[in-house]
C-alpha cells in the first residue's frame, strides 16, 4: 500500500495526466509534487541524510542556486536543515511557476528562469549550483550548454552537484522482467522521438570537466526495487511507476511508439511492472550524484 505522499491512487492510474510544459515530458500536478516530496525524503536516506555531496564551505556571503527546482523540495530541505542555511541566500529557478510553493523561507526566492539561458549577471555568483533530475525537460544536444551555464554561473572555488539516475535497470547477474524489458523499450524509442537522453548520467563526467570543472567526482547508489527488499525500495519503486503513470499522455501522444496500442494497455504494462518488483529481485534504479569545482 502506498504512503499518502508518493504515489498515484488506483482511480488516479485511468486518468491521462497532461503534460504541463511542451518542453518537459511529465506533468505538473500535485501528484508529481508529492512524488518530488518522497522521492527527496528516499534521496537524503540512500545518502546518509546529506542534502549536499559537495565538498563546498559556505559563508555568511555565500549564494546557492537550485536549477530545475520544481516544487523546490531540495531547496527548502536545505534551507531546513544545512548549518549555515539561515545566512545564506538561496535561489531557485524552473521554466515555469506552477509548481512553485505558496509559502517559503524569506532568504529562500524562487523565479522562472531556463537553465540554458541564466541571467547574464549572474556570471561567477553562485558558491553551491545544484541541480537534479532535468532529464525530462531538456534534449540530448542541449546538455552540454546546460552544464556550461551551470559553469558560468558558479563562483570560482565554488561547486556543482548534479544528481541524475541512470535509467537502465538491469545489474549484471539479475534479470528483469518481461513487463519491465518492455518499458525499457517503450523509454528509448521515446527518447529516441523526443530528443530526450535518458541515459544523460553516463555523459555528465565528461560534459563538467569539458565545461572547465576540475576535481570531478561521483557517488553512485544501486536500489534493489520492490517491497520484497525492504521500505526504501518499496519507496523508491512507488516513485518510479508514478513517473511511469505520469509519461502515459506523452506515450499516447505518439501513438504508443509500436510498444502499447491503447490507454488500457499501457496501464496494464505498469501495473505488471509493479507486481513484477513487488515479487521479488530484478529492476534496480542506479542514482548519481555529480560534482565538480569552478577554479
Amino acid at each position: 500500500m502506498a504512503s499518502e505522499d508518493t504515489v498515484a491512487t488506483s482511480s488516479d492510474e485511468a486518468q491521462v495526466r497532461q503534460q504541463g510544459y511542451d518542453s518537459y515530458l511529465l506533468p505538473t500536478d500535485n501528484i508529481e509534487a508529492r512524488r518530488f516530496l518522497e522521492q527527496q525524503r528516499a534521496l537524503s536516506e540512500i545518502y546518509e541524510g546529506r542534502i549536499v555531496i559537495a565538498p563546498v564551505h559556505l559563508t555568511l556571503e555565500s549564494e546557492v542556486l537550485d536549477v530545475a527546482t520544481g516544487s523546490g523540495v531540495w531547496a527548502l530541505d536545505f534551507a531546513e536543515r544545512h548549518p549555515n542555511a539561515a545566512s545564506t541566500k538561496i535561489i531557485c529557478i524552473d521554466i515555469g511557476a506552477k509548481m512553485f510553493p505558496l509559502t517559503h523561507p524569506p532568504n529562500v526566492t524562487f523565479q522562472t528562469v531556463s537553465a540554458l539561458s541564466m541571467p547574464a549577471d549572474w556570471t561567477n555568483k553562485f558558491m553551491l549550483v545544484h541541480q537534479r533530475l532535468i532529464l525530462t525537460g531538456i534534449k540530448k544536444d542541449e546538455w552540454e550548454q546546460d552544464i556550461r551555464e551551470i559553469y558560468r554561473v558558479a563562483a570560482s572555488g565554488g561547486w556543482a552537484q548534479i544528481c541524475e539516475y541512470n535509467s537502465g535497470y538491469e545489474v549484471t547477474g539479475v534479470t528483469t522482467g518481461p513487463a519491465t524489458k518492455r518499458s525499457e523499450e517503450l523509454y528509448t524509442r521515446l527518447g529516441e522521438k523526443t530528443g530526450i537522453d535518458f541515459f544523460c548520467a553516463r555523459r555528465i563526467p565528461d560534459l563538467m570537466k569539458a565545461a572547465g570543472f576540475v576535481d570531478v567526482d561521483v557517488e553512485e547508489r544501486v536500489v534493489p526495487l520492490g517491497a520484497w527488499n525492504g521500505d526504501i525500495s518499496r519507496r523508491f519503486a512507488e516513485t518510479m511507476i508514478t513517473t511511469f503513470r505520469g509519461l502515459k499522455a506523452v506515450v499516447l501522444k505518439y501513438d504508443g511508439l509500436g510498444v502499447v496500442h491503447s490507454p488500457e494497455e499501457y496501464d496494464e504494462m505498469v501495473d505488471e511492472i509493479e507486481r513484477e518488483w513487488a515479487a521479488g529481485p530484478g529492476a534496480h534504479v542506479v542514482w548519481d550524484v555529480f560534482v565538480g569545482r569552478k577554479v
